[in-house]
């Protein structure tokens, strides 16, 4: 017997596809740095759902394995000059021994995750040198090597974000199904 092919689901896919590549090429910079930033949470969210929502788990300083991760990634890129995209493996690999390091303590005492969120900007403060914050994360694509160089860096960080997104959402489908 053959299978049936949803077609509503291939319908809507092909559109919110068509839709997600349109968008950054026909907004100002603005509105895509802010779709980013959606994408973005978007994965932070995801994140936190699989662990709270399908784990049970509790974490309190969620955000702070973000941090690490990008951190990670701007130290790279601005002191080391590293490409972007090779920072990403890397800033992942580095978040997740953190997540490690701080779950296995964490699974007797969900403040211990608290604790991480509390001492994060103190940690950052005292061993990124310079300003740190938004001015370390934001370098110009111009100034660092990057193996896309067709787009302006507002529609690049929101495809970056949008592909690692997708990525990232495959897998914790994949997870849950498995």
């Amino acid at each position: 017997m053959a299978a049936r092919v949803p077609w509503l689901r291939v319908v809507v896919g092909v559109v919110v596809t068509a839709v997600a590549l349109y968008l950054p090429f026909n907004n100002p910079a603005e509105t895509n740095q802010v779709f980013s930033q959606v994408l973005y949470l978007a994965i932070a969210a995801m994140g936190l759902n699989l662990l709270t929502g399908f784990n049970g788990q509790v974490s309190i300083g969620h955000g702070a394995f973000f941090g690490v991760g990008a951190f990670t990634t701007a130290i790279l890129v601005v002191d080391h000059g590293w490409m972007i995209e090779a920072t990403i493996p890397v800033a992942a690999v580095i978040a997740a021994v953190v997540g490690v390091l701080v779950g296995f303590p964490a699974l007797y005492l969900a403040l211990i995750t608290l604790g991480l969120a509390v001492l994060f900007p103190s940690i950052v403060k005292k061993y990124v040198e310079g300003p740190g914050g938004v001015p370390l994360l934001q370098p110009s694509r111009s100034e660092v090597a990057s193996l896309v160089g067709f787009l302006d860096d507002d529609q690049y960080q929101y495809f970056v974000c949008l592909g690692v997104m997708v990525l990232l959402f495959v897998l914790a489908h994949n997870l849950m199904r498995s």
